[in-house]
């Protein structure tokens, strides 16, 4: 998804700043439409690589069984909704990136899905996105991954509700 803009670290415009004591801003236009595309190629590569996944399985027409949901729904919970050996439904997030780090933005409504479809939910993540040959990793069930660690979750705030005893 193209929800993996990172903050960019820019001198202060017009300040004659040496690239050193610049400061965090918000990214621009630009780089908003760029990070778009860059989501868009690897959600494309993703989605080509479930078509023949699923044609191999033996499904005569894939398209029919993958979808590529947030071509048309940019905000849902998923990317691609595809499907196992049994016809039972898959749901792939797909986090892209033009360098090699690991670092996304997960949204809280594809958080909850990955929690609440656990081993038929599957976060990928495109390298090099821009690069003529990417590299797309699955990570399945990334929420057995948060509790085992394989994922840290950055918190910026830690706000939680147990009971509210008025009611």
């Amino acid at each position: 998804s193209t929800k993996g803009t990172e903050m960019m670290r820019r001198a202060p415009q017009g300040g004659g700043s040496s690239g050193s004591s610049g400061y965090w801003l918000p990214p621009t236009p630009a780089e908003v439409e760029r990070a778009g595309r860059i989501g868009q190629r690897g959600e494309e590569l993703v989605y080509q690589m479930e078509l023949e996944r699923v044609r191999e399985m033996g499904f005569a027409e894939p398209e029919r069984y993958v979808i590529w949901t947030s071509r048309d729904e940019p905000g849902a919970d998923h990317d691609i909704r595809s499907v196992d050996a049994e016809g039972r439904p898959r749901w792939l997030e797909v986090k892209s990136t033009t360098g090699t780090d690991g670092r996304f933005d997960w949204s809280r409504k594809e958080f909850e899905k990955a929690f609440r479809e656990r081993e038929r939910y599957e976060l990928w993540r495109v390298y090099r996105a821009a690069d003529t040959a990417p590299v797309a990793k699955c990570f399945p069930n990334p929420a057995r991954l948060l509790g085992n660690g394989r994922i840290a979750l950055e918190l910026g705030t830690l706000r939680a509700n147990i009971e509210d005893m008025s009611q």
